[in-house]
Parts: C-alpha cells; structure tokens; sequence
C-alpha cells in the first residue's frame, strides 16, 4: 500500500472484499439492544452484493440474546459467515 489514508484503506478492503466474494462488517460497539436491532436495520436496507460475510468485531462483550439474533440475521442473508474477533 503505497499511499495512506482513508481512500489507501477504503482500496484496500474493496480490494480483499472481491477476492473473497465477501461484504466486510464491522461491530465496533456493546452487542445490546438497542445497537443490534440499529445494525440489522442498516443491513437490511443495503443490497446484498456478495454471498459470504466477514464481521470483524470489536466489543467488551454485551447481550448473548443480541448476539444470537445478529448471527441469525447475518445467517438468513449470506451463505458463509466469518467472525474475526
């Protein structure tokens, strides 16, 4: 990566998202409602543009009832989900 930045970094995840036929999600926040129903809200509304999922998540922990809905969200929406923790 030859430039830095925003623009560098936002290249960079298009660029892995293709190879891996995947849409890249962050979870940067308490897995608690109402932050659960907030993120499967703004998924719901963007097209499905791949059929796999990575959800790197950065969390101090929360809801086991808003994590499980979450997944089973994601599950519903993509073929291969891949959690990076």
């Amino acid at each position: 990566m030859a430039e830095d930045g925003p623009a560098a970094l936002k290249e960079l995840a298009n660029t892995i998202a293709a190879d891996k036929n995947a849409d890249l999600l962050v979870f940067n926040y308490e897995v608690t409602p109402p932050v659960d129903f907030q993120f499967m809200g703004v998924l719901a509304k963007r097209q499905r543009t791949r059929k796999n999922a990575y959800l790197f998540l950065t969390t101090e922990g929360g809801s086991a009832d808003s994590a499980f809905r979450i997944m089973r969200f994601l599950q519903a929406r993509y073929d291969r989900i891949t959690v990076v923790v």
